[in-house]
């Protein structure tokens, strides 16, 4: 395990960094592990020993996935009700479910994706002095 960066100071390339995350890699050397659990979050890269612990996604990561979910199960409601509707208890059978687990799903990717993207922008939570 070495000490250094792969990436120089300057250089943290976003996409990339977004795209390990989301992987649920380490955003610097693609190789470590991001989680130690659901969504524990590794405060060192077991492989190049990168800080992970600093780049935390807490709350955000709630809203956007509630977000995104809210926006798409909507719209399935709406395009349902203006197609004749269904029964409530569709809703709460079928649909509800299937909205949890979606939300799920997405969650440890997207909190991967948001921690990659806070370390490729250097955004940490502790203070620089």
């Amino acid at each position: 395990m070495s000490d250094q960066n792969t990436y120089p100071a300057q250089s943290r390339p976003i996409l990339l960094s977004v795209g390990r995350g989301i992987l649920c890699k380490c955003p610097n050397c693609g190789v470590g592990k991001l989680f130690s659990g659901f969504l524990s979050q590794n405060a060192r890269c077991q492989h190049c020993n990168e800080p992970l612990g600093r780049y935390d996604a807490g709350l955000l990561t709630a809203l956007l996935v509630g977000l995104v979910i809210v926006l798409i199960f909507a719209g399935a409601f709406l395009v349902i009700e203006l197609a004749g509707g269904t029964s409530p208890l569709y809703y709460l059978v079928i649909l509800l479910p299937i909205s949890v687990a979606a939300s799920l799903l997405v969650m440890r990717p997207c909190k991967g994706g948001l921690i990659g993207l806070l370390w490729a922008l250097r955004a940490n939570d502790r203070l620089e002095r």
